[in-house]
């Protein structure tokens, strides 16, 4: 298990303001339950309907501020919210390993991309503090990353 990891967490000052996510890599596959974007030092997590509702609480709201983050063979578990691992799973998961290793700050916010449909928001891990103009700081996330099975250096190839 990996020492847990604070994060800076942004809101929009507005409702519906978002920077726009950038150039990525996109893992979106219909009737998945997880798609996600890479970026350069970024990592977004393409939030669906069914996503938003489950990840709120936990993640976007201001009511918890710690998380689990369990990345196993079969499944990834972001809080309450659980989901199988899909063929492609592994890039995404050496890039978060990545990200989390990093040193300096992570940040956490909702971003968007105009390739996607109307409203679509990406909750953005990312190395890059947002735009100060589109949001303010609120408490940080403190998240618990587990990597269950595979090993460290190189989690679950696919």
């Amino acid at each position: 298990m990996m020492e847990s990891r604070s994060i800076r967490r942004y809101a929009a000052y507005f409702k519906n303001w978002a920077q726009a996510f950038g150039e990525h890599r996109g893992h979106w596959h219909d009737g998945r339950l997880l798609n996600w974007l890479i970026g350069d030092d970024q990592l977004g997590l393409i939030l669906t309907p069914v996503v938003r509702r489950a990840l709120f609480r936990e993640i976007l709201g201001h009511h918890l501020n710690e998380v689990d983050l369990t990345i196993g063979p079969d499944t990834i578990a972001l809080g309450r919210l659980r989901a199988p691992r899909e063929p492609g799973d592994g890039e995404v998961v050496r890039f978060l390993r990545w990200l989390l290793d990093a040193p300096g700050d992570l940040h956490l916010y909702l971003t968007y991309h105009l390739i996607y449909p109307p409203g679509t928001r990406i909750l953005t891990l990312s190395r890059k503090s947002p735009m100060p103009i589109f949001y303010r700081e609120i408490a940080p996330l403190q998240i618990n990353p587990c990597w269950e099975g595979g090993s460290a250096a190189d989690p679950w190839n696919d």
